[in-house]
C-alpha cells in the first residue's frame, strides 16, 4: 500500500505540473485529458476529492470555460495537499 500512496503522489506531483503547462498555454486537449487521468487515478485510491476536482477541471476543458481553469487547478492543488498529508501520515504509522 505504501508503494501504491507514493507512486500516486508522486504521478500527482507531474499530472499538477502538466496541467500549469496547459493552462498557461490554453492547450484545451492536454487539460482535459491530463484531468481526466487525474480524475481516474484518483478515485482508484478512493480520493473521492481529488477526483471530483479533477473532473471539474476536465469539464471546465471541455467547455473551454477559460475563467474555471485556474480557480480548477488552485482546488486540485489544496485537494492533494490534504491528501498527501494524511496518506503521509497513515504510512508512516
Amino acid at each position: 500500500m505504501k508503494e501504491i500512496i507514493n507512486l500516486f503522489i508522486q504521478e500527482s506531483f507531474g499530472h499538477i505540473k502538466e496541467l500549469e503547462k496547459a493552462i498557461e498555454s490554453k492547450d484545451w486537449k492536454e487539460i482535459e485529458l491530463v484531468a481526466h487521468s487525474m480524475k481516474g487515478a484518483s478515485a482508484q485510491i478512493a480520493a473521492k476529492p481529488l477526483s471530483q476536482a479533477a473532473f471539474d477541471l476536465e469539464q471546465a476543458a471541455k467547455l473551454k470555460q477559460e475563467d474555471a481553469l485556474k480557480p480548477a487547478l488552485n482546488v486540485i492543488k489544496q485537494r492533494f495537499n490534504i491528501f498527501e498529508n494524511e496518506a503521509l501520515k497513515i504510512i508512516e504509522q
